[in-house]
């Protein structure tokens, strides 16, 4: 099964075939690291795509964004996949519930969360802990550590492949994280909806955000290249997320 998923997202995604090594995220970098983050994959019987990011926080519970649980995917069978690219999948598991916030707002992109539930277990890696602290003014500055498969640049097609960007925050609401990075002009992109953003807690990493949205900023007519982003704080949604998944029992 796994080879039959890989087989049909290059039927399904020819400029990805073309390229098996594409640039980085933004002006990031790829990589194998950080398991517990993962590919939404939309999946019939002539073929995969990737369309959103998400993290496993349970061994049978995805984090993701709101917006993420779309309608017009209702026809397709959704797979989680846990590896460095959709061409080398090292676990996966279909979605068999997806659960929408029920205050999110599509045209505001207002508590923009979802919990996608999975028929399977996924025990190859470990969840990714969540950071239960309050986002506060002490974050500004700090840098996020951001995972996602999305493209590289504005209407790009070269999804499928994990990512990370290092990004720092330059402010925060009671429902987002910002991050700008003018210097080296990282940022998210399309496909990386859902995904991590990470705090560094002493040695160890915790989902502090879900990737949300990126807005433009310093290329005229562009959203990702030299834009800024918003994550959704997972701390405000812990009450949320402990009605569906018992975190203790990771």
């Amino acid at each position: 099964m796994l080879s039959m998923i890989a087989a049909s997202l290059l039927l399904a995604h020819p400029a990805l075939a073309q390229d098996l090594t594409p640039p980085p995220v933004v002006n990031g970098t790829t990589t194998s690291d950080y398991p517990a983050v993962g590919a939404l994959l939309a999946c019939e019987t002539r073929g995969c795509f990737q369309f959103c990011s998400g993290t496993l926080i349970h061994k049978k519970w995805v984090l993701t964004a709101g917006h993420c649980d779309d309608a017009s995917l209702s026809g397709y069978d959704i797979v989680f996949m846990v590896g460095r690219d959709v061409y080398n999948i090292d676990d996966y598991a279909y979605v068999s519930r997806m659960i929408q916030h029920p205050d999110f707002n599509l045209s505001q992109l207002r508590n923009d969360i979802a919990l996608f539930e999975l028929a399977s277990n996924i025990t190859s890696v470990d969840p990714m802990p969540l950071n239960f602290d309050t986002v506060n003014s002490s974050w500004i500055g700090e840098e996020l550590t951001y995972v996602g498969y999305g493209i590289t640049e504005d209407d790009a097609y070269d999804n499928g492949y994990k990512r990370t960007a290092d990004m720092p925050i330059f402010d925060y609401d009671a429902q987002f994280i910002y991050a700008y990075d003018g210097a080296d002009e990282q940022n998210l992109c399309s496909g990386d909806s859902g995904g991590a953003a990470l705090e560094h807690d002493g040695g160890s990493l915790e989902l502090a955000g879900v990737n949300s949205w990126v807005a433009g900023y310093d290329v005229p007519g562009k959203s990702c290249v030299g834009g800024y982003n918003g994550v959704t704080r997972v701390d405000q949604y812990i009450e949320w997320i402990e009605g569906y998944v018992d975190l203790s029992d990771t």
